[in-house]
């Protein structure tokens, strides 16, 4: 007995060029067996732009934990915080987009970016050819459909794929 099923994929050019230009910066962490490379920049290295110590327990402790969750909020959360008058907030905005180089990126480099992506196939032809390989790497990819269609044994055909080794 052969089930068919519909599953209809959806991925957005909006989210893929968000998500590049969040990845555009890299922070160096040290591991115990060498360097590990993560997508993201500690709050303690604002310490080395001036900012306070307390003040940066402020913002761990109010939930900012990172150099760019400080750069992407809204100053008025940021003036909520008690004990950071609209000077400080500023100079930490400014110290936190300097730390972690937000900014645009080239259409050279973001093409560089998506040269590095593969595709992961599904494991069914039809839907790797409708999908151009299968589903991209580095990318959300949103599954949607009806009650019973494949969606979770799709997602759970993915995840044995992709620790597959290539």
């Amino acid at each position: 007995v052969a089930m068919a099923a519909t599953v209809t994929v959806e991925s957005s050019q909006k989210r893929k060029a968000s998500a590049m230009a969040t990845m555009a910066t890299m922070a160096v962490v040290e591991a115990d067996d060498g360097e590990e490379t993560v997508p993201y920049s500690l709050i303690d290295k604002l310490q080395e732009s001036g900012i306070n110590a307390a003040d940066l327990k402020k913002l761990k402790d109010a939930g900012f934990n990172t150099s760019q969750s400080v750069a992407f909020a809204m100053r008025k959360d940021l003036l909520s915080i008690k004990g950071l008058s609209d000077q400080k907030v500023d100079k930490i905005i400014e110290a936190a987009r300097k730390s972690s180089e937000i900014g645009f990126v080239t259409c050279t480099q973001l093409v560089s970016k998506m040269k590095s992506r593969f595709q992961i196939a599904t494991g069914a032809g039809k839907l790797d050819q409708m999908l151009g390989g299968g589903v991209e790497s580095c990318s959300i990819t949103e599954i949607f459909g009806e009650f019973r269609c494949g969606k979770t044994q799709l997602c759970h055909s993915l995840s044995v794929v992709a620790q597959l080794p290539s």
